[in-house]
């Protein structure tokens, strides 16, 4: 490879005294590199040597000098062996813009019945007089539960967290928290008539009270505990 580098160096050499002044600055402008790389090739740096000509080079030189270089052209052009050829780099992996479809879920075994019937109002009362509305199915939040029940929300008196015509399953045999929103439900005043109840979130109780808030207007409200037949939590609704 030195060899050749001596006759490309000779060679650039008769190139430049063909062609004269400023021929370098006019070569190293057509290679796309500094006048002082062609001088580097020309004369060796101190403690650093010459810089070596590229072959790729090679035939912008010959054109631009109008002689023929002294290398041969598979020098200039080597065949694509095993040794020589660069692997291309892996493509980086696509991200994936579609996917399978989801499958299609399957129904639960369990069914829970529906109760309540609304009577009108903003305060979402509900008349709770046994009667079974519907079959629904059962979340795994009420898989064992016994007694569950749901009931259709009516009224706007808990929006936004609960709105009309929204399905809300109910587990009566947990212990209520404060925070928890709650289906309370009333004693009737007639011993024939059947219970009221709301949705509400349950703020506090006492040993005479039982205080609840609603958001729709936003406002609490205090039950006399002598009045109030149950509490009951609600653990899941459905949207809408």
């Amino acid at each position: 490879m030195q060899d050749i580098q001596d006759q490309l160096r000779a060679w650039m050499a008769a190139g430049f005294e063909k062609r004269g002044r400023g021929s370098k600055r006019e070569l190293a402008h057509r290679l796309g590199i500094g006048e002082a790389a062609i001088s580097k090739m020309l004369r060796p740096e101190k403690g650093k040597g010459f810089q070596t000509i590229e072959l790729v080079w090679v035939p912008a030189m010959e054109e631009f000098f109008g002689l023929e270089a002294p290398v041969s052209l598979q020098l200039r052009t080597p065949s694509p062996t095993q040794d020589n050829v660069v692997p291309m780099r892996p493509r980086p992996p696509v991200p994936a813009n579609a996917s399978a479809p989801l499958p299609v879920p399957e129904l639960p075994e369990r069914q829970i019945p529906v109760y309540g019937v609304a009577v009108g109002g903003s305060d979402g009362r509900m008349k709770f007089n046994g009667e079974r509305l519907d079959m629904v199915g059962c979340p795994p939040e009420l898989k064992n539960a016994a007694n569950a029940y749901a009931v259709y929300v009516t009224g706007d008196s808990m929006v936004p967290s609960f709105k009309p015509g929204q399905l809300a399953w109910v587990n009566p045999n947990l212990s209520a928290r404060i925070g928890d929103d709650v289906i309370v439900q009333l004693r009737p005043h007639d011993e024939h008539d059947t219970p009221e109840g709301f949705i509400k979130e349950l703020v506090k109780r006492t040993p005479s009270k039982l205080i609840v808030k609603q958001y729709n207007p936003e406002m609490e409200i205090s039950f006399e505990q002598a009045e109030v037949l149950s509490v009951h939590v609600v653990v899941f609704a459905s949207r809408r």
